[in-house]
């Protein structure tokens, strides 16, 4: 098992503790790299992912199939949810003897069925004792209930990673920081954590006097790769009292964990100088890893991580397809055909990298980040705002769009100094009827928006229930 599952259950203190402590703490420990402590799962998985990088078809489908026939042998005889219902079908893994018999025949699986018992889709083959208790949050606010198998899915997890930020330039050992849901105390901002040469830049403390602050820290601490939501980052190009900042050390920055905005991308790298911007698509269900690419930047999804396919589209985004996936490195806790609620843009032909995965050109949105207008309307965020070409978006901070009932949008603004009158009114005629928008809209001047318990901006806001909110569903493919 991988040290650092051992000792996860203390990582929230330690964060915490003075960095003069962690220092001492950790020194015994520094003289073997972290890739060590990650564990044989986090090489292994590297040398896998990497081995299937520019892999061909037929090589990529053959590894995909041996790890789904194994897995639906696994989870018929361990996994107490898929015996039920797979047995209420008369469905057995043996009758599976294709991907076509793999679309055709097994059931998806919802986020709300694994919310309502999550022990049942744990497995009777593991002990109580090799379960790490995980949760995610996610879109709709609900915490959704997760295990990890320890020794295997977080050092899986990080293998993956560090293989996918190797497209981009990085090396295992680089100095990285986080600029994320962090809670390194209650009178910190940051901290620096030595034995994971990391940098914790809390999203939370981001103020306009803690802005430079950071920015100091990652050139003190030679940072070489810088990883946040883009929300926060954004927002701290916006802060920071210079337009623009260069840190020699900075090689590399990722986005993650929110819809990846064009404009937000374009103002993060003009003010770090760097068109190294790269970003990926994941959560914490571990069932998909999408990254760009060095080409296109389109996303491709790491055959070993996961078997990916797509599901029907959104009313509005008849060109949209839903990911639904199959993940590999979470036995403890497999998801078969996992709805993910998250919908992209479908790439056709060859990507011009070369790779042989499945690939998107665009993540667009989930289910809970539609805004409902008149009569029912479901509209993406994408056109609602992000995919037209707006003046205001110049003169705020930031913006955040509150669905208070059907029809009806309060645009919540952090103005900068140039936002007046003119950009108001642009909004609400944006969203009004003229528009072909089904709303009437309000625009209201704040200091700050709403985060999330972990730190991340949502877009959206929808303050009430939408049963009819169920996308089209095409089938696979």
């Amino acid at each position: 098992m991988g040290f650092e599952d051992l000792v996860y259950r203390y990582v929230g203190g330690y964060k915490r503790l003075p960095d003069g402590v962690k220092s001492a703490l950790t020194m015994p420990f520094r003289i073997l790299p972290r890739s060590f402590y990650l564990g044989r799962t986090y090489r292994q998985t590297m040398e896998t992912a990497r081995r299937l990088e520019f892999a061909s078809a037929d090589e990529v489908a053959a590894y995909q199939w041996g790890e789904l026939s194994r897995l639906l042998a696994h989870c018929h005889a361990t996994v107490p949810h898929y015996r039920k219902t797979w047995g209420e079908i008369g469905l057995h893994p043996a009758d599976i003897r294709s991907f076509d018999d793999f679309h055709r025949s097994v059931p998806r699986v919802t986020r709300d069925q694994v919310q309502a018992d999550p022990l049942s889709f744990v497995s009777e083959a593991y002990p109580a004792t090799s379960r790490l208790s995980m949760n995610t949050g996610g879109s709709t606010g609900k915490p959704l209930q997760l295990y990890y198998l320890k020794g295997l899915t977080r050092g899986a997890e990080w293998g993956h990673m560090h293989a996918y930020w190797r497209r981009f330039g990085f090396e295992p050992g680089w100095v990285t920081a986080n600029l994320r849901g962090e809670f390194v105390g209650a009178d910190r901002a940051y901290s620096y954590d030595p034995w994971r040469k990391l940098l914790m830049l809390s999203s939370f403390a981001l103020t306009s006097e803690t802005a430079d602050q950071y920015l100091d820290r990652l050139a003190h601490h030679k940072v070489q790769l810088l990883n946040g939501y883009p929300s926060s980052l954004h927002l701290l190009t916006q802060l920071s009292r210079h337009d623009t900042v260069r840190i020699p050390s900075l090689r590399t920055i990722v986005l993650a964990s929110e819809n990846i905005l064009d404009w937000q991308v374009e103002a993060i790298s003009r003010f770090f100088g760097t068109d190294n911007v790269c970003w990926h698509y994941g959560h914490g269900e571990v069932v998909a890893l999408g990254g760009a690419c060095e080409k296109a930047r389109n996303y491709h999804f790491m055959p070993s991580y996961g078997y990916v396919e797509w599901g029907g589209g959104l009313a509005d985004r008849p060109d949209a397809v839903e990911i639904v996936a199959t993940g590999f490195v979470n036995p403890l806790m497999p998801l078969v055909r996992y709805r993910t609620q998250d919908y992209g843009l479908p790439g056709t032909g060859a990507c011009p990298c070369g790779r042989n995965h499945a690939w998107l050109t665009r993540v667009i949105g989930r289910r809970q980040e539609l805004a409902i207008g008149t009569e029912g309307r479901a509209i993406t965020l994408t056109a609602l705002i992000f995919g037209r070409h707006a003046g205001y978006f110049h003169h705020i901070d930031q913006m955040q769009i509150v669905n208070t009932a059907p029809g009806h949008l309060v645009v919540r603004v952090v103005p900068n100094a140039h936002f007046g009158p003119a950009d108001e009114q642009e909004i609400i005629s944006m969203l009004s009827p003229a528009q072909g928008m089904p709303f009437s809209t309000t625009v209201e001047k704040v200091e700050r928006v709403e985060t999330t318990a972990r730190g991340k901006q949502p877009f959206l806001i929808r303050c009430f229930p939408w049963a009819d909110a169920e996308p089209q569903d095409g089938g696979a493919s």
